[in-house]
């Protein structure tokens, strides 16, 4: 059973608070997709790029958020997180 739209966002964030990051992320992603353009999905996808970088290291997947995150959200919120972090990643294959 799927997790409802309204609880999938906190849920995500009390994983990340338990401990569990993988989780976290994918269910930050989910969120982000389950209602594109709001600004639910753009602080979820952030939170996931934010959990790939910090707690995963996965640079690649970090890098996929905060691309989509520019691509999608112009002049966004996140903007400038978003920049700054792909600056640090340095270019990605």
């Amino acid at each position: 059973m799927a997790c409802p739209e309204a609880l999938s966002f906190d849920l995500a964030a009390a994983l990340e608070e338990a401990g569990h990051p993988a989780d976290a992320f994918g269910v930050f992603c989910e969120a982000a997709a389950r209602k594109p353009g709001s600004e639910q999905a753009e602080t979820a996808l952030a939170r996931a790029g934010e959990i790939a970088y910090a707690s995963l290291h996965d640079l690649a997947k970090a890098a996929e958020c905060y691309q989509r995150l520019l691509r999608e959200y112009p002049g966004g919120e996140w903007e400038a997180l978003c920049r700054e972090r792909l600056r640090e990643l340095g270019p990605q294959p």
